[in-house]
């Protein structure tokens, strides 16, 4: 639910390009930086959270729990912000703090299943989190 949650964060923002520009009064290629900073966050975010979770003291769910706690804080000044800059804040540090789901969500699955197993579950996250 944890990767979903971040791929339609994502992919939610280009519906709204239009109203962005209502409200803000910046030009599409402006407005389509909400999109492009999330997805630039989600490939920096890892980089810090991913190697806290290899950490047998502090394990996988700690880094994963702090960072989704963040990610849903920031929903909501994210949808009540009221200038164009701290859009693009929120929308950097929303994709910041949900990409540790998305670079360790498969080593958590090989951490509960079998080899045998892990190909249909890997075969399944994958299909969820694009479905």
């Amino acid at each position: 639910m944890y990767t979903l949650a971040v791929y339609v964060g994502s992919a939610i923002h280009a519906p709204s390009e239009a109203g962005v520009m209502e409200r803000f009064g910046v030009s599409a290629t402006a407005a389509a930086l909400g999109l492009s900073l999330y997805v630039l966050a989600y490939g920096i975010g890892p980089l810090v959270f991913s190697p806290l979770s290899e950490i047998p003291l502090i394990g996988r769910n700690p880094p994963y729990m702090a960072s989704f706690a963040v990610f849903a804080i920031l929903l909501m000044p994210t949808a009540l912000v009221n200038n164009f800059a701290g859009l693009l804040v929120l929308r950097f540090l929303q994709g910041f703090f949900g990409g540790p789901c998305l670079a360790t969500g498969g080593a958590s699955l090989q951490d509960m299943y079998s080899l045998i197993e892990l190909l249909y579950v890997l075969s399944l996250r994958a299909l969820s989190a694009t479905c």
